[in-house]
């Protein structure tokens, strides 16, 4: 990922990122009884920011396999349909092949 950093030099950091074409931003804010630090303001804006896109990241997988897995249930319904059609064809046949059997042995 790529990031990008601003700060107000004085007890802000943002941390910038994309995830799915929209910014994602973590903020690290310092205590005002702590002497700020850049590059530690750098790596906690930047793992809240990571929080945030792990987290979109969940929630589409979560979504994605949702719809793959009713997907999944439609289409074994549609086995089990087109299984229960095969099987009455066969059955039909079966019984079709009895009657001109019969027919041809009785006559």
């Amino acid at each position: 990922m790529r990031y990008h950093f601003y700060t107000n030099n004085k007890d802000l950091v943002v941390c910038t990122s994309t995830y799915a074409g929209k910014v994602v931003r973590g903020v690290a804010k310092c205590n005002p009884e702590d002497k700020f630090d850049y590059e530690y303001g750098c790596q906690l804006a930047k793992a809240r920011c990571d929080i945030k896109v792990a987290a979109k990241r969940i929630k589409n997988a979560r979504s994605r396999l949702f719809e793959a897995m009713n997907n999944s249930y439609d289409a074994q319904m549609e086995i089990d349909k087109a299984q229960r059609y095969m099987d009455d064809a066969h059955e039909e046949m079966y019984w079709c092949c009895e009657v001109l059997d019969n027919l041809k042995n009785n006559s």
